[in-house]
């Protein structure tokens, strides 16, 4: 499939899309967060929810008819979440503060596995600025190099995941490899 093309189709679609998940994250924890039933749920309905995407995801809405065969779809959509106790903005604001969440908890994963090969390296740059005979160009590289490594917040902020709440982090931690596991069936 190319991809960006039910993108174009759909320009309306997933520019309310993207609205709602920069604006989700908020809303949520106006709410409270995320709790195991939230993602209990999540893990029980969003399966249905991608194939139904699937079996209705090439309707080119430029064109009358399938304009209402968009409308349709997004009516059986909604009539799927709405069956299932959603309504759709719960369901996308739950979806995106999951989906944040357990990115944030694969970034921070993804830390953790390097941290100790960061703490090697960072050891042999130490040892390297102790050397006598290091001209003091090299040295001040290594210095840069030093710094740029930084901690574990800014390398959540580089990710643009430093905001998700510690309260969802905590609730989807438990679920990360029925997460994995879900998200991994997906990519058929």
């Amino acid at each position: 499939m190319q991809r960006g093309k039910n993108m174009k189709k759909h320009p309306a679609l997933w520019s309310a899309v993207l609205l709602v998940f920069i604006w989700a994250p908020a809303a949520l924890s106006q709410q409270g967060g995320l709790t195991p039933n939230h993602v209990e749920r999540f893990l029980g309905d969003f399966p249905g929810y991608v194939e139904l995407l699937k079996e209705y995801g090439n309707i080119d809405a430029s064109d009358p008819a399938g304009y209402v065969n968009a409308q349709v779809t997004a009516q059986v959509v909604i009539d799927y979440l709405e069956d299932r106790g959603w309504s759709p903005e719960d369901f996308a604001v739950t979806t995106s503060a999951i989906l944040r969440a357990f990115s944030a908890l694969l970034v921070r994963e993804t830390y953790e596995e390097s941290s100790g090969e960061m703490a090697e390296g960072r050891r042999q740059m130490e040892e390297a600025l102790r050397d006598p005979n290091m001209p003091a160009e090299a040295k001040a590289a290594i210095r840069a190099q030093m710094e740029s490594m930084g901690s574990a917040q800014q390398f959540m902020q580089q990710a643009g995941l430093a905001d998700v709440p510690p309260g969802d982090l905590a609730v989807v931690a438990p679920y990360r490899d029925p997460l994995q596991e879900l998200f991994d069936s997906l990519k058929n």
